[in-house]
């Protein structure tokens, strides 16, 4: 029997935000990036902060564990800014993950761009 079945899900959130720093749409120290969900730990009001660890990649990151109970569940997820002077910037399609008892290192795309 599989232990991932009854695993959590750890996953790591990662945008590069070079373009956004480039032309200084995003203002690090003053603009907050952050990620929110439809699943728990996220709640209506609950949103996580990405950082950016390695500041030589512009890739910014958090990891977030969900619980076992949500494995085989899709994850709705998007990217946010909370700007000082132009309010919020939202990305304008969901993104989605299949949480499956594994770790998920989603990747770094560019803020509001998709891969289709």
């Amino acid at each position: 029997m599989a232990s991932s079945i009854s695993a959590q899900t750890k996953v790591t959130f990662n945008v590069n935000m070079k373009p956004m720093l480039e032309d200084s749409t995003f203002i690090p120290g003053q603009d907050i990036l952050r990620v929110k969900g439809d699943l728990q730990p996220f709640t209506r009001v609950t949103t996580f902060q990405l950082n950016d660890e390695q500041p030589i990649d512009s890739v910014y990151s958090v990891t977030i564990n969900f619980p076992r109970r949500y494995t085989d569940q899709t994850l709705t997820f998007n990217y946010f800014i909370q700007t000082l002077n132009r309010g919020t910037l939202q990305e304008s399609l969901p993104r989605y993950i299949e949480l499956k008892g594994m770790d998920v290192n989603h990747p770094p795309y560019v803020f509001d761009t998709f891969p289709f």
